[in-house]
């Protein structure tokens, strides 16, 4: 036996004899989400995930091993489990795919669950070491590291051509108008808060008493605005951007474009041009900005390892039967309050922080951006704007009764926080108080109301009033930065995108 055939023979030896696999498995399943969310996922934030994941391994294979004294057994069952929380996702959605009349929890929880206790008493009887196996699970994964380590590679070397991403205006802080005044300007962003226009044609709403309360405030209505978009991510980017998003496939939106919203609105333009100006910056919202990292965390987007843990079992069973334990005869709680709550008090965290900047004298002027998840789900009040009796609340049940209800109760606290606002800057700050899309949870609405936002405007005296009655949220700062700045940035064509969740 010659030298080569020497080293493969001992190489096979060990990768038969010693369960690589519990550290392995870990290992693939982040450095494959790495490369599946190629570009989204820091790596320092994966490394972590790694760190955890085989944290919970050692620890897992520990405790079998003290049960069985055989590493190999202790291994094959720590896997086994493993397998099971990691893959539950794509196995539940290979099911609703080709067999959804099984696809149900109660079949397959227990299912596992013997196949579990099979595996305790199979492995408690049998004398095998089950070399087989464990050379075969060994060599697999190490070639799937190999394969997904290759791909990130070549993705580092030759990033994909069709990648995502804005075109926002040229903004020259040097070039804009010098002396100009810089009024301080308040971006109040209600989620899924719809136009009056839309409410009044959609669901029979009346909105006029929120309309005639800003026109008296001096605001200018914008009657037919509409949400570039009909996600709030990429509402978001194409507001905060001035620009529309390209390189989508709207009928294909995947965790990575989720992703891929998250980074630009990291180094989004409007908050870009404002710091150049000399404005302080206030980031009152779920989204972290480049040097202004986000004080509220909500869960509501794929970021940072959640595009890799979200198909975990613990991912799924958190998203669809967290709500047997927030309410009825189940609940704990503290988990009510955690989750149902959890945007109440982000919600009024931020209404706190915006009245206080505004009652703060500084010497640079201000840019503030609260972003308020209402009259968006849950809906937490009814129509008298008390809380509403949640013992028999089904989940994130949605009607259109209890958005108009969670909506009555947004109009009384934008007039609150407008009146405080105004009150104590004096009239001096622009205020900008609209929806990033429309409602959107009804199915007999037409798509095309989706993107009917809500959009009024408020500009202190002096200023000339750029915005018209169809803007859309591209031109929503174009317009501003124009008005105050003389900045003459060109005005996009007005249209809306609708995208179809993968």
């Amino acid at each position: 036996m010659n030298r080569v055939e020497r080293i493969k023979s001992r190489g096979k030896i060990l990768l038969a004899a010693y369960p690589y696999f519990v550290f392995l498995l870990p290992a693939f399943f982040v450095i494959h989400g790495m490369n599946e969310n190629f570009g989204y996922v820091a790596p320092e934030d994966a490394w972590r995930l790694w760190l955890v994941y085989t944290g919970c391994a050692i620890t897992c294979f520990g405790i079998f091993y003290i049960i069985y004294r055989r590493r190999v057994k202790a291994a094959l069952v720590t896997i086994y489990l493993f397998s099971i929380y990691f893959f539950y996702g794509v196995m539940q959605d290979f099911l609703a795919a080709h067999a959804g009349a099984i696809n149900r929890y109660t079949i397959w929880l227990p299912l596992l669950l013997v196949l579990f206790i099979l595996l305790l008493v199979y492995m408690k009887r049998t004398r095998s070491n089950f070399p087989g196996t464990t050379l075969y699970l060994n060599l697999l994964l190490l070639v799937l590291i190999v394969v997904d380590v290759f791909g990130i590679v070549s993705k580092s070397v030759l990033p994909p051509r069709s990648h995502p991403g804005v075109n926002p205006p040229q903004f020259d802080a040097t070039g804009v108008c010098r002396n100009c005044p810089k009024p301080d300007v308040y971006l109040l962003l209600f989620d899924e808060y719809m136009s009056s226009v839309g409410l009044k044609y959609n669901l029979g709403f009346d909105n006029s008493d929120i309309d005639s309360f800003l026109v008296s405030r001096q605001f200018r209505l914008q009657p037919a605005s509409r949400g570039n978009y009909n996600f709030t991510s990429f509402s978001m980017s194409s507001i905060l951007n001035m620009s529309y998003i390209s390189g989508l496939n709207p009928e294909k939106i995947t965790g990575n474009e989720y992703a891929m919203c998250i980074k630009l609105l990291h180094k989004n333009a409007v908050v870009k041009n404002f710091a150049a100006l000399g404005y302080e910056v206030q980031n009152l919202s779920t989204f972290d900005m480049e040097g202004v990292p986000a004080p509220i965390h909500e869960n509501i987007l794929p970021s940072k390892t959640e595009l890799i843990t979200g198909q975990t079992l613990f991912t799924r069973l958190r998203k669809h039967l967290a709500w047997h334990f927030v309410t009825g005869r189940f609940a704990i709680p503290a988990l009510t309050n955690e989750i149902m709550y959890l945007y109440y008090h982000n919600n009024n965290r931020v209404m706190h922080e915006v009245v206080k900047a505004s009652e703060t004298s500084k010497s640079q002027p201000r840019f503030v951006y609260g972003h308020f998840m209402m009259p968006h789900y849950p809906f937490l009040f009814d129509s008298t704007g008390k809380f509403r009796d949640l013992s028999g609340y089904k989940g994130f049940e949605h009607s259109n009764e209890l958005y108009l209800d969670n909506l009555r109760y947004t109009n009384r606290k934008i007039k609150e926080l407008v009146a405080l606002i105004q009150h104590n800057t004096a009239g001096k700050a622009a205020i900008i108080v609209m929806g990033d899309h429309g409602y959107r949870s009804d199915s007999m609405i037409a798509r095309s109301e989706y993107f009917k936002n809500y959009n009024a405007v408020y500009l202190p005296p002096g200023y000339q009033m750029p915005y018209y009655d169809s803007i859309t949220g591209v031109n929503q700062f174009r317009a501003l930065f124009n008005s105050f700045f003389n900045s003459k940035i060109p005005l996009l064509k007005d249209s809306t995108v609708f995208l179809v969740d993968q």
